[in-house]
This record gives C-alpha cells, sequence and structure tokens, in this order.
C-alpha cells in the first residue's frame, strides 16, 4: 500500500494534474517517502538511476562537479516537482548530485515504472517531451545571456522563470527566494554580493520590490512591456498641435517624476517615525526610517545635479531648507507623543515644498503626459499621506485635523484615479494596472475606515499598514509606466 498522502501529492504536481487515475495509482504504487535534514545527501553522481525523485516540501540543490571540485549548480527545486527528469530517460547512471537545503520530503518513484508509464500513456508522454524542451530552452537562455546581457537581466530571468506560467499584463506576481541569496547566487553563477547588487539595481529600475526573502515582480514594468501605442497623439498635446518643445529634454518625465518621489518620502518617514513612537514593528519601522532618508537624500543629490534654474531652482532651496527642519525633528531625539504635533506639522511644511516643485517641474514641461505623470505621482503620495493621517489621528494629535485631511486626500484620490482611466484606454497595459490599483485602493479604503482606538495595538494597525503598501507598489509602478510613455 503507498504511504497515505502519496497520491494527493503526485496528483497535484504540474507534470501529472488531470493524468489518468490508473496511471497516479500505478506511480503512487511504486513510490516512498524519503525525509531529509538540511545538508543531507539525496543521491551523488555515479549511483545507478533507481528512482525519480519529486519534491514534496522544503529545498533541494541538483547539482554537478566540473574542473575537479569546481560545484555548479544546476537547479534549486523549491516548489514541488520532478527534480530530476531528464536523468531518468539519460543514462544507467546519475551525472548530478542532489542534496536538501533545507528540512524537506521527497518521493521516490521506482525509475523503471516512471519510464513505462511514459511510455505506455500518450498524454504523459508529450508531458515529458514538453517539460524537458522547457528546460532545454531555460539552458540555452543561461548560455546566451552569460556573455552579453547584464547580471541584472539575468536575475530578473531567474525570477521570471521563479514565476511559471506567463505574467499578467498588470499588477504584481510575487516570488520567494529559497532556500537562501548563496544558493541562487550559486544557481545564477554568480556572487552573494553581485546578486544583492542585480536586486538593488531591479529595484531601483521600478522592476521589482524586494522584501527581505519576498520578491513582487512589478508585471506591467518590466522591459519591453510598455512601448509607444499612441501614434501621433504621442506627439501632440492632446488637440492635435504638435507638443511643447521640453526644456530638460528626455529627462523631463523623469524629473517631474523624482520631484513627486520627494512627496511620498516626506509621508513615508512621518509613518516610520510615529510606528517608532508607538512601538509598532520598531524593527521594520527603523529599517524604513534609514533607508527612506537615504532615498531622499540621493534623490535631492541628483536633482542639486541637474541645474535647475528659475523657479525650479528656487523650489529646490526651499526643499532643502524644509528637509533639514524636518531631518532635524526625527533623529536629534527619540520618538515620543509631545513631539508629535511638531513633527507632524514639518512633514506637512516638506510635502508642501515638494509638492510644489513638482508643479513647478511639470509646468516646465506643459505637455499633458507630464500632468499625468504629476497626478499618478500624486496618488502614489496619497496612500502614504491617509497612512500618516491614520496613525497621527490614532494616536491622538489633533485628530479633527487629521480626520479632515483624511477624507480630503481619500477624495482627491479618487478624482485623480479617475482622470487618470479617462486617459489610459490607448495603452492595454496602463488600463489594467489601473484596475490593479482601484482593487488595492478599495481594500486600503476599508481598512483606514475603521480608526482604531488610541490603545489599538499592531493586530489592528497591521492591515492597514499592509494594504498601504501593496497599493503604493501599484501606484509606483503606475507612474513608471507614464513616465516611460512620456519619454
Amino acid at each position: 500500500m503507498p504511504e497515505p498522502g502519496i497520491h494527493e501529492v503526485l496528483g497535484r504536481l504540474p507534470l501529472l494534474r488531470g493524468i489518468e487515475p490508473c496511471v497516479l495509482r500505478t506511480l503512487a504504487g511504486a513510490a516512498r517517502l524519503v525525509e531529509l535534514g538540511p545538508h543531507e545527501v539525496l543521491f551523488r553522481a555515479g549511483e545507478p538511476m533507481h528512482d525519480v525523485h519529486v519534491l514534496v516540501s522544503g529545498s533541494i540543490k541538483r547539482a554537478v562537479h566540473v574542473d575537479g571540485n569546481v560545484e555548479k549548480v544546476v537547479e534549486l527545486a523549491v516548489t514541488p516537482q520532478l527534480i530530476d527528469l531528464a536523468e531518468a530517460f539519460h543514462s544507467p547512471d546519475r551525472v548530478s548530485f542532489a542534496e536538501a537545503l533545507s528540512k524537506s520530503k521527497v518521493l521516490a518513484i521506482d525509475a523503471g515504472v516512471f519510464r513505462m508509464a511514459v511510455l505506455e500513456n500518450p498524454e504523459l508522454s508529450a508531458r515529458v517531451i514538453r517539460a524537458l524542451a522547457a528546460r532545454q530552452a531555460e539552458i540555452e537562455r543561461e548560455v546566451l545571456s552569460h556573455p552579453g546581457l547584464p547580471v541584472s537581466r539575468r536575475v530578473l530571468e531567474y525570477l521570471v522563470d521563479l514565476a511559471g506560467d506567463r505574467l499578467p499584463l498588470a499588477g504584481e506576481t510575487t516570488v520567494m527566494l529559497r532556500p537562501t541569496k548563496q544558493a541562487i547566487a550559486a544557481r545564477i553563477g554568480i556572487s552573494p554580493e553581485t546578486l544583492s547588487r542585480a536586486l538593488n539595481e531591479l529595484s531601483e529600475a521600478g522592476l521589482i520590490v524586494v522584501e527581505r526573502s519576498t520578491v513582487h515582480i512589478q508585471n506591467a514594468a518590466l522591459a519591453g512591456r510598455i512601448e509607444r501605442r499612441q501614434g501621433d497623439a504621442a506627439r501632440t498635446d492632446g488637440a492635435g498641435q504638435p507638443a511643447k518643445a521640453r526644456p530638460y529634454g528626455s529627462a523631463a518625465a523623469a524629473l517631474i517624476n523624482a520631484c513627486g518621489r520627494q512627496r511620498m518620502w516626506s509621508q513615508r518617514l512621518a509613518i516610520a517615525w510615529i510606528l517608532l513612537g508607538r512601538h509598532i514593528t520598531p524593527g521594520d519601522a527603523r529599517g524604513v526610517l534609514r533607508r527612506t532618508t537615504a532615498q531622499f537624500e540621493r534623490n535631492l543629490a541628483r536633482l542639486d545635479g541637474l541645474g535647475l534654474k528659475g523657479v525650479l531652482l528656487e523650489g529646490l532651496q526651499r526643499l532643502h531648507e524644509q528637509w533639514d527642519a524636518f531631518r532635524q525633528a526625527i533623529f536629534d531625539a527619540e520618538p515620543a507623543i509631545d513631539r508629535a504635533g511638531s513633527v507632524f506639522a514639518l512633514s506637512e511644511f516638506l510635502l508642501h515644498a515638494a509638492d510644489q516643485l513638482t508643479l513647478r517641474a511639470e509646468e516646465a514641461c506643459g505637455t499633458p503626459e507630464a500632468h499625468r505623470i504629476n497626478v499618478a505621482g500624486r496618488n502614489r503620495m496619497l496612500s502614504q499621506r491617509m497612512t500618516k493621517q491614520f496613525l497621527f489621528c490614532n494616536w491622538g494629535v489633533d485628530p479633527a485635523r487629521a480626520r479632515r485631511s483624511l477624507e480630503d486626500a481619500r477624495n482627491e484620490f479618487l478624482a485623480n484615479l479617475q482622470e487618470l482611466r479617462e486617459a489610459s484606454g490607448a495603452v492595454p497595459e496602463l488600463a489594467a494596472q489601473l484596475d490593479e490599483v482601484d482593487v488595492h485602493w478599495n481594500v486600503f479604503r476599508d481598512e483606514i475606515s475603521r480608526l482604531p482606538s488610541a490603545t489599538a495595538g499592531v493586530r489592528q494597525i497591521r492591515p492597514v499598514l499592509d494594504a498601504s503598501e501593496r497599493l503604493l507598489r501599484h501606484v509606483d509602478t503606475t507612474v513608471r509606466l507614464y513616465e516611460r510613455l512620456a519619454d
């Protein structure tokens, strides 16, 4: 009798899902469960090919030794799948070795029974051929990518492969960096430090968002997804007249987005400060405060280097002044309720300075595309401003004002979203991304409508923070799409 659960595990395997029940029963009857501890060997190179293995849980590394003792990782299995499909039909002896990278469970299926099932079942045979062809195509992409493609592109392709099926048009696809970054780096053929740099580059480009071992692939932002599809409309002001020349050339769209990011970061810094003051996820809050400060100052330095003039330069100088005051307020002493009113006010002043600079950048560009970048960027900021207002209201800091501001922000977000929708019809990716924003906006709106009492802890506030982060990711991708179209 097969061990309980083996039949069900095989039935959930993509290769065997929906296959004839008699085939599943045959394979289940020839299978046994193997449990492995971390770094325990599943099989060694040179051993006879007695079994084919299916990962049930955990993580398995399959590798070969080249040039003596140099290890080359050929597969990292982290989801239920056949680990050694190609070797089952290759030779009587194994070429690779496999070991568990974490506590794992594996089904070992008699290789002779498996091969016979494939030979006797046309559907299973066709699936095996497709699986082997997909693996061959993956190997060819890797070989071609090594000499020419940037490392970040290779890492992105690995992440997309982890996602499995074809990515949707918009939204995000979440994958886990398992088992470890070191193992993943070995699989791609780079160092762990290079992998970290590549992930940072992809994050800076807006293609992914990394949260510890979780990566959110921003589907619509992937290279090549957005192309200029508006024909002559992309080169006019929307009324059939040639678009005005932009004073900063192709950098105009990036300038508006860069100024707009300072608005959003001003609010995230206030959020992190109040979370520290409330002792809500203090470790995460300190990390956000540190990273966002670095992002704000790095972006400020980039704006300094653009040689802005006139009202733009004046706006940048005011932003510097407000930043100096706000930075001193959030770092000179530990967050406390008696300083919350001052920090709240300074965050509003900083927001206003950043908003005015962004508006001046839009006016300097003077195109409909520039306006849409600004509007989309306003919603990116508003997703964080509403969270800030929610938290200050919850802490009892001028709650009446915070509630009014929160309601104003809700109304503006909804109006902005409607305006963007009306202008998105020509670009399917953009329309689909705005649909995703709408879904996450509704979730976030429902969460902040509850306004828990001042005694509420992390269990009541965490859903608001999670919904805010998801909404921010989707709106940020929307801004990047508008920037790309404007370029």
